[in-house]
C-alpha cells in the first residue's frame, strides 16, 4: 500500500536475513542432493513402476505416521519437508473405491504421530466410515495419543477397534490455542509497532501491540475452542456409543495412563504393533495387506471421454507475486500470479463442466486477495460452477477469495471467517539508538519515508493508514454481502475480525454445507450435470508433474535422504514459518488480511 522507502525495506530486511540464510543453506543442501538423487536414477531405471494387483483378500493398510497434506507436493525439496505424509484426496478417493471393492476386507489404520488438522481428521472420519458402513473391519493401532492427542483419538474413535501400546497414554484433555505477545519485549529493544486493525476481534497486531490477550480476542478465542470441544466429544462419543456428557466429564479429567484408558473403555486392546497387525488380519480374514497409496495407484483412470472438473489448490500465506512455491525447506505459499493463471485457464476452458477450489490458508496480502477473488468473481460472472472447499482454515484473505464462489463447503472445525484488516509497520530507531547505528539519507517527497521503519508515522502518515484500513474493509465487507447475498448488517455482525468453526459459520450465512472434499466435487458435479453413478475426471490446474520430475521425487523418498535431512528440514520449516508470519505481519509495505500466528495443541 506504501511507496517503497529504502532505509524502511532495509531494516525489515535485516529483521529477516538470519532466516533467509538458513533458507539458503539448507536449499544448497537440498540441491545437493537433487543432483545425487539424479545421478542414481540415470543408472536405476526410467520411471517408478506403478499398478501393482489387488490380492483377492486383502487388508488396506493407512500410515499417517508422517501426517496428512493437502496434495501431492510440487518440488522435491516439499517432498522432503513432508516425508511419506498422504495426501487427503488420495486417501478419500482410495477409501471410497475399497468400500465397493468385494477384494477389500478391511483397514488397518496406524496412526503415529504426525500432524494433522481438525479439517482433516474429520474428513478422514467420514471416508472411514463410508467405507466401514459397507461391512468392512476397521482397526486402528497408535503407539501413544500423546502430543496432538484429542485429535488423533478422535480418528481412532471412528474405528471398530483402538489398539494402543502398553507404554502409551491417552490425552483426552481438550484445546488450547495461544498466540505469542511480544510488546514488552519489543519495548527493551527499543522497537515500537505503529499499528491499527478494524474491527475489535482482528488480534493479528495485538501480538505486536499489548503485552497480553484483549478481552475481545480472548472471547472470539475461547468460543472457538469450545465448539470444537462440542464437536469432538459428540464424535468420540458416537464413536465409542458414549454419551457427549460422559466424554466431556473424561476430558476434564484427562490424561489417561494405558491401563485406566482400558478400563474406562477409551481403549480395546492393549499390544504392539505386530499383535495389533495380526489381529487386524484376523478380523479381516486374510493375511494380504496392501498400503491404501499403493491401491490408489492400482485404480483404473476414468475414461478419456468422461466429464472434467478442475481441481485447483490454494494453500498457504497469500502473496503477491508470479514465482511458484519456493520449495524452500518445503515452503507453501498461494502466489497471486499461479492462482490467477490456474483460475483463468479454468474458467476459459471449455471441457471444465465445473471447478472446485481447495483453500486451506491464513490469509495474507490485500492485493495478492484481491487477484485471486478477481477470478474467483469471473468464474461467477460467466456461469461456470465454482465450488470453495476449506480444509483445516480459510480465513481472513482465504476467506474474502472463497466469497463469490456458488457455495463454500467446510469442515465442521474448519477455522474460517476473520472478516478483518491491520496494517502498519514497525519503527526500529530505538533499537539503532541502542546498538549505535544512526541511520541518515535524503528524500524527494513529503511522504517518501512513509513506509519506513526508521521514522514513526506522521500525522499525515498515519491519517493515510487510517484511511487505507477503512476503505479495505469496507471493501472487504461489500465483496462478503454480494458474494454471500447478505444485507450489511448481517455482514457486519459477522465481521469485525471474529473467527468462526465451520459449523458456527454455517448457522450465520457464511457456509452452505458441512464436508470436506468429496462434498465439494459432489456439488460440482450436480452442477455439471453428471450423473451420481457416471465417471468424472478430475483434472488439476495447474497440472501436476510428471515423467522425469515426478521420478525424481519418488527417488527423493529413499530412506537415506529421508533420514538425513527429511526430520531438520520439517522441523525447521515449521519453527521458521512461525517467525515468518509474525514478521510479514509487521510489514508496512502492506495491508494484511491476516490471522495472528496460532499454536492449536
Amino acid at each position: 500500500m506504501y511507496p517503497a522507502s529504502t532505509s524502511g525495506h532495509l531494516a525489515m530486511r535485516a529483521l529477516r536475513f538470519f532466516f533467509r540464510l538458513l533458507f539458503i543453506v539448507f536449499a544448497v543442501l537440498g540441491g545437493a542432493m537433487v543432483l545425487f538423487a539424479l545421478t542414481v536414477y540415470i543408472g536405476w531405471r526410467l520411471l517408478p513402476t506403478y499398478g501393482k494387483s489387488v490380492p483377492d483378500k486383502t487388508l488396506l493398510t493407512l500410515d499417517i505416521g508422517d501426517g496428512v497434506v493437502e496434495r501431492e507436493p510440487g518440488n522435491p525439496l516439499e517432498r522432503l519437508a513432508q516425508g511419506d505424509a498422504i495426501p487427503m484426496r488420495t486417501i478419500t478417493v482410495a477409501l471410497e473405491a475399497a468400500g465397493h471393492d468385494e477384494r477389500v476386507k478391511g483397514l488397518l489404520l496406524r496412526l503415529g504421530s504426525g500432524s494433522i488438522g481438525i479439517g482433516q481428521v474429520q474428513e478422514l472420519r467420514e471416508a472411514i466410515r463410508g467405507f466401514h458402513e459397507r461391512s468392512k473391519s476397521v482397526t486402528c493401532f497408535a503407539e501413544d495419543f500423546d502430543g496432538n492427542g484429542m485429535l488423533r483419538y478422535d480418528l481412532a474413535a471412528g474405528c471398530d477397534e483402538i489398539w494402543m501400546q502398553p507404554s502409551g497414554e491417552v490425552a483426552l484433555t481438550g484445546f488450547t490455542l495461544e498466540t505469542p505477545f511480544v510488546k514488552d519485549a519489543l519495548d527493551k529493544l527499543g522497537i515500537r509497532a505503529e499499528m491499527d486493525h478494524r474491527e475489535d476481534y482482528k488480534g493479528a497486531v495485538n501480538t505486536l501491540t499489548s503485552a497480553a490477550m484483549p478481552a475481545p480476542q480472548r472471547e472470539n478465542m475461547q468460543q472457538l475452542v469450545d465448539s470444537w470441544l462440542a464437536q469432538v466429544t459428540g464424535e468420540i462419543g458416537e464413536g465409542r456409543k458414549m454419551a457427549a456428557s460422559d466424554v466431556q466429564a473424561l476430558v476434564d479429567r484427562g490424561p489417561f495412563l494405558a491401563d485406566q484408558a482400558v478400563a474406562l473403555k477409551l481403549i480395546d486392546k492393549l499390544g504392539y504393533r505386530d499383535q495389533a497387525d495380526a489381529a487386524a488380519k484376523q478380523r479381516a480374514g486374510t493375511t494380504e495387506t496392501m498400503s491404501l497409496a499403493d491401491y490408489a495407484e492400482a485404480l483404473p483412470e476414468p475414461p478419456s471421454d468422461a466429464p472434467r472438473i478442475a481441481l485447483i489448490y490454494g494453500l498457504g500465506d497469500i502473496e503477491f507475486g508470479n514465482d511458484e512455491n519456493d520449495g524452500l525447506l518445503g515452503r507453501v505459499a498461494m502466489r497471486s500470479g499461479p492462482m490467477r493463471k490456474a483460475l483463468s485457464d479454468a474458467i476459459d476452458d471449455a471441457d471444465i463442466k465445473a471447478i472446485v477450489l481447495r483453500i486451506d490458508s491464513p490469509g495474507g496480502s490485500y492485493v495478492a486477495s484481491d487477484t485471486i477473488w478477481r477470478e474467483v468473481q469471473r468464474a461467477r460472472e460467466k456461469n461456470k460452477p465454482l465450488f470453495v472447499s476449506m480444509g483445516n482454515i480459510a480465513a481472513s484473505g482465504g476467506y474474502m477469495i472463497a466469497a463469490p464462489a456458488r457455495a463454500i463447503v467446510a469442515d465442521p472445525g474448519t477455522l474460517t471467517g476473520s472478516i478483518g484488516v491491520f496494517g502498519g509497520k514497525i519503527v526500529m530507531r530505538g533499537l539503532w539508538d541502542l546498538v549505535g547505528v544512526h541511520w541518515d539519507g535524503v528524500k524527494a517527497g513529503a511522504n517518501a519515508d512513509i513506509g519506513s521503519a526508521n521514522a514513526p508515522f506522521s500525522p499525515s502518515g498515519w491519517k493515510y493508514l487510517e484511511a487505507s484500513l477503512d476503505y479495505v474493509y469496507a471493501d472487504f465487507l461489500k465483496r462478503v454481502a454480494e458474494g454471500r447475498k447478505l444485507t450489511a448488517d448481517a455482514t457486519r455482525t459477522v465481521a469485525k475480525g471474529q473467527i468462526w468453526t465451520g459449523a458456527d459459520a454455517r448457522e450465520r450465512g457464511l457456509v452452505d454445507e458441512l464436508g470436506g472434499l468429496s462434498t465439494a466435487i459432489r456439488l460440482a458435479r450436480n452442477a455439471a450435470g453428471v450423473p451420481v453413478d457416471a465417471a468424472v475426471r478430475i483434472k488439476q490446474f495447474p497440472a501436476p508433474e510428471s515423467g522425469l520430475s515426478l521420478a525424481l521425487r519418488h527417488l527423493l523418498q529413499a530412506s537415506l535422504v529421508k533420514a538425513s535431512l527429511g526430520p531438520a528440514i520439517a522441523g525447521l520449516s515449521h519453527r521458521l514459518g512461525d517467525i515468518a508470519a509474525l514478521l510479514d505481519g509487521a510489514d508496512g509495505a502492506s495491508t494484511a488480511l491476516r490471522l495472528p500466528p496460532l499454536r492449536q495443541r
